[in-house]
């Protein structure tokens, strides 16, 4: 397998554990690369659809919102304004329900994924509720619930003694738990563990 499709392959891992949906656009505005959450979203229809392989709004009178921002975002003004760096507008729904959060940003030229992919769209659901660092730390590394409620107690600043009282379980069953996270993180001691959940952390919470 190539470079490029290692690269591909990983973005897609990655992305499709997102909340977020993300679109990545060519220099013609088509969609060259979508996460699970965008193709969901483009599935249902009620806010982003797609038009041959072009993004355009579900609700008529938003369709050349979004058409300006993205053409903002890839080619810039017409008079030969420079590209925008980045934007954010709504995106109402045919469904009458809250609209969707966008932002739509430029893709640096070095970026690795995605060929010829020079811009982004990022969309949240302001009605959709997050999923907890319980989650997400379970997801990224392969957690149970209870070593994923470990290690977040262990992001707080909470020592294994006092999350073993809290959760009124052994100390002993406790410390198994403290194996498999450190083992499943591959870290080898308790404070390089609780170093690697807070970068960790920094990103989701």
């Amino acid at each position: 397998m190539g470079t490029l499709q290692t690269q591909t392959k990983a973005l897609t891992a990655i992305t499709d554990r997102m909340a977020a949906a993300v679109l990545v656009l060519d220099r013609q505005g088509r969609v060259i690369f979508m996460n699970r959450a965008a193709r969901q979203l483009v599935t249902d229809g009620d806010a982003l659809q797609l038009e041959g392989l072009e993004p355009v709004a579900a609700f008529r009178g938003a369709r050349r919102g979004l058409a300006v921002a993205i053409n903002r975002i890839i080619v810039g003004e017409v008079d030969g304004e420079r590209p925008h760096g980045g934007a954010t507008l709504q995106l109402p729904r045919q469904s009458g329900r809250r609209p969707l959060n966008i932002m739509l940003t430029r893709l640096p030229a070095s970026q690795p994924f995605a060929r010829g992919g020079v811009a982004a769209i990022f969309i949240t659901d302001p009605e959709r509720i997050p999923p907890s660092t319980e989650d997400l730390l379970a997801d990224l590394y392969n957690l149970t619930r209870r070593e994923a409620a470990l290690a977040r107690d262990l992001m707080n600043g909470i020592t294994v003694e006092e999350h073993a009282r809290s959760r009124q379980v052994s100390i002993n069953t406790t410390r198994t738990h403290l194996r498999n996270l450190l083992r499943k993180t591959h870290t080898r001691r308790q404070g390089e563990l609780a170093a690697l959940l807070l970068r960790t952390g920094s990103g989701i919470v």
